[in-house]
């Protein structure tokens, strides 16, 4: 889980709420998958805003492959929960 949230980056970057929001956050999420030692509010903060300062196609590059990134990481992190609970 981020050490930010959605009203975090809002106030951080001076933005409003919306898709935009979204993506850095997945973006967010990408590179602390990445690097655990990334989920730091500061180092968050400044990933945030030079994602913010893309135009709407790098981001929303770079938010497809986050949101695949997440999904690989949550399926494996069901296979192994099953697999230490020996649930098929």
């Amino acid at each position: 889980m981020l050490v930010l949230n959605g009203g975090d980056l809002m106030n951080e970057l001076k933005i409003v709420s919306g898709p935009r929001v979204g993506k850095i956050l997945s973006a967010l999420l990408e590179e602390v998958l990445d690097d655990p030692e990334k989920n730091k509010k500061e180092k968050l903060i400044a990933s945030a805003r030079k994602f913010n300062s893309m135009n709407e196609e790098e981001l929303d590059a770079i938010a497809i492959k986050a949101k695949g990134r997440k999904e690989e990481f949550e399926a494996g992190a069901e296979a192994e929960i099953k697999k230490r609970h020996k649930v098929s």
